[in-house]
């Protein structure tokens, strides 16, 4: 996790240095000189070398000061962890809303397998996986929000606000996961212990979900981990569509106004979430699967 960390901390660096742009000429008024935009550059240590100004970003990010945002003064930790319980409470649902849907919907898909409902099922996956989210969260806020006035349009507040959004996000997520279980499911039903727990006489139900769909989740946990780390990331677009204020509507507007500091370390955040995700999905390999232990 952490050479991950140094490498995507460079590019990130590199990047937002090398894009065109200069946040001082945003905040500072031309007329009054090359003098003031040079002191206020000198000001927010934009002046140094590339390579200072990386250690003294570097060093912030071990000690745990994050700095304060280069455009607002605010304090970049405060900007964080304002925001963040938005952000988590969004992702966290969307998570339990896609599993919910798509591990019965990727289970009856197998059980069912090249009849009506395992293609009805796949499909609607399929088109989970298509839709842009930006688009799916206008259709949903036209028809239950303008037309049916079923759900508010943007904003936060309660459960009502987060239904449109969590459905949005789960989209994609529970698409990936049906499909996933099903085929796994399908490669484990054809495993000689299944053919032997039948041959017991166990019920179907039970040789489905008890030795079948078990032993089938150790792909689908592999996906939902990293997933965990992009649904955080994945909730930009929603964020903004929705205008919730969370973790997503800061990384945009940090990279219009080129708040170096803020998208610095937000791109760190989202990269943690998702070394952490992975982290989570090898420790649950074990639950799902006893037979995997690590030493």
């Amino acid at each position: 996790m952490i050479p991950v960390l140094l490498v995507v901390s460079i590019l990130v660096f590199s990047m937002l240095h090398l894009a065109p742009g200069d946040p001082v000429h945003m905040m500072v008024n031309p007329r009054l000189g090359e003098e003031a935009i040079q002191q206020k550059r000198v000001e927010l240590g934009l002046d140094r070398p590339l390579y200072v100004q990386y250690l003294s970003f570097m060093k912030r990010v071990f000690t745990g000061n994050l700095g304060r945002s280069i455009y607002t003064r605010e304090h970049i930790a405060h900007m964080l962890l304002q925001r963040l319980p938005n952000t988590l409470e969004l992702g966290f649902t969307a998570l339990v809303l896609a599993f919910l849907v798509a591990i019965p919907a990727g289970t009856i898909a197998a059980k069912h397998r090249g009849q009506l409902l395992d293609y009805s099922t796949m499909f609607i996956a399929v088109v989970g996986l298509a839709m842009p989210q930006f688009w799916l969260a206008l259709v949903l806020m036209l028809i239950f929000a303008v037309k049916l006035g079923w759900f508010p349009v943007a904003g936060t507040g309660g459960f009502r606000h987060l239904v449109l959004p969590s459905i949005t996000l789960a989209a994609y997520f529970a698409g990936l996961m049906a499909r996933m279980t099903r085929s796994s499911l399908l490669e484990v039903l054809g495993k000689d212990y299944i053919l032997t727990a039948r041959s017991k006489g166990l019920r179907e139900i039970t040789v489905l979900l008890k030795h079948g769909l078990r032993n089938a989740l150790t792909p689908v946990i592999s996906v939902l981990g990293m997933e965990i780390g992009w649904l955080v990331g994945g909730a930009v677009v929603v964020e903004f569509v929705f205008n919730r204020p969370g973790l997503g509507r800061l990384m945009v507007h940090s990279l219009y106004m080129r708040d170096y500091p803020v998208v610095q370390f937000l791109i760190l955040f989202l990269v943690m979430s998702v070394l952490i995700g992975n982290l989570a999905a090898d420790l649950l390999y074990s639950i799902a699967n006893p037979r995997i232990r690590y030493v």
